[in-house]
C-alpha cells in the first residue's frame, strides 16, 4: 500500500517470509524517523542500498502495528490534503500535483466518472481511450448496491 502523507512517502507490504510482519519501507530516512517518533516504533531503520526502497522499518508487535496506522489517522487535521503536503514539502510539490492529475486522468475528476475526463495527458503518458475492464465491473456492482439500498 502506499501512502502519501503530511508524515511523508511509505510504501507498506506484507513480509514475504513471514506474513505477520510489515515491512514500512521509504526512500526517505527523514520520513521513516518521524513516522517512527510519532507511531513509537521500536524497530530500527534499516539501510537496504540495493532495493527499491533504501530504508525499510519491520513491524511485528501487534500495539504497534496499530499505532502505526493511528500515527497517520492523528496526522490528519486540514480539510485539503494538496493545501498542506505544499507546505509540509514543498520540495516535492510537482510529485504530488503530477500524482494528483494522473490519477483524475485514470479514475475520473471533479464529480465526473472516466469518461467525463476527456484528453488530459501527464507527464508524457496518453490519454486513455477505453476504461479498463475492472472499472466496468466496479461500476456495474456500485450501480447494484445504489439500487438494492433504494429498494
Amino acid at each position: 500500500m502506499w501512502i502519501y502523507s503530511d508524515i511523508g512517502f511509505f510504501s507498506i507490504v506484507r513480509h514475504q517470509a513471514d506474513m505477520a510482519t510489515l515491512v514500512v519501507r521509504g526512500r526517505s530516512h527523514d520520513d521513516l524517523e518521524l513516522l517512527k517518533k510519532l507511531a513509537h516504533l521500536s524497530g530500527g531503520i534499516i539501510l537496504t542500498a540495493d532495493a527499491d526502497y533504501t530504508f525499510r522499518i519491520f513491524v511485528t508487535n501487534v500495539d504497534e502495528k496499530f499505532r502505526l496506522f493511528e500515527a497517520f489517522e492523528e496526522s490528519i487535521d486540514y480539510p485539503n490534503f494538496k493545501g498542506r503536503v505544499d507546505r509540509t514539502f514543498p520540495d516535492r510539490t510537482g510529485m504530488h500535483h503530477a500524482i494528483h492529475a494522473m490519477t483524475a486522468r485514470h479514475l475520473g475528476e471533479f464529480g465526473r466518472g472516466r469518461e467525463d475526463v476527456g484528453t488530459l495527458a501527464v507527464d508524457g503518458y496518453p490519454p486513455r481511450t477505453e476504461e479498463p475492464e475492472h472499472g466496468k465491473k466496479k461500476r456495474a456492482g456500485t450501480q447494484k448496491r445504489k439500487q438494492a439500498v433504494k429498494r
